[in-house]
């Protein structure tokens, strides 16, 4: 498999990869949710030692819960990743040697092209132009 073929499989693999890391989200967010709520009911029944516990259980759930939040965030979508590998696959067309033989003597024809046509509206212009103090020939 060349490299563009694992640019369409991770593409594929994003949208589960996704999905996968939402549940993790919002079952972090749930754990840590619960831990806060306990760490409030220990402390004010007279618990603090608990209410410690529960106070670390929040914090490194709250501190998961960013993590994958920014993996989320970093994670490209389907489309981006198929735009990734077009333009892999246009930056190797465009570097090739063939692809060099048919440019290089295009671009010339199309310069020659636009320096005509460029002069032929100048004359145009200087012809029905009645102030000819910018025209030379």
């Amino acid at each position: 498999m060349n490299s563009l073929s694992w640019l369409i499989y991770i593409a594929g693999a994003v949208g589960s990869i996704g999905a996968f890391l939402k549940f993790l989200i919002a079952a972090t967010a749930f754990v840590a949710f619960i831990a806060g709520f306990g760490a409030i009911y220990t402390y004010a029944n007279g618990y603090p030692e608990k209410s410690t516990q529960f106070r670390r259980c929040m914090v490194r759930f709250s501190t998961g819960f960013v993590i994958l939040g920014m993996f989320t965030g970093l994670i490209p979508s389907r489309e981006t990743m198929m735009m990734i590998a077009a333009s892999e696959m246009g930056q190797r067309v465009v570097a090739s040697e063939k692809v060099a033989g048919v440019v290089d003597p295009t671009m010339d024809l199309l310069k020659a092209w636009i320096k005509h046509t460029t002069a032929d509206l100048y004359k145009s212009a200087c012809n029905t132009s009645t102030v000819d103090n910018n025209c030379k020939e």
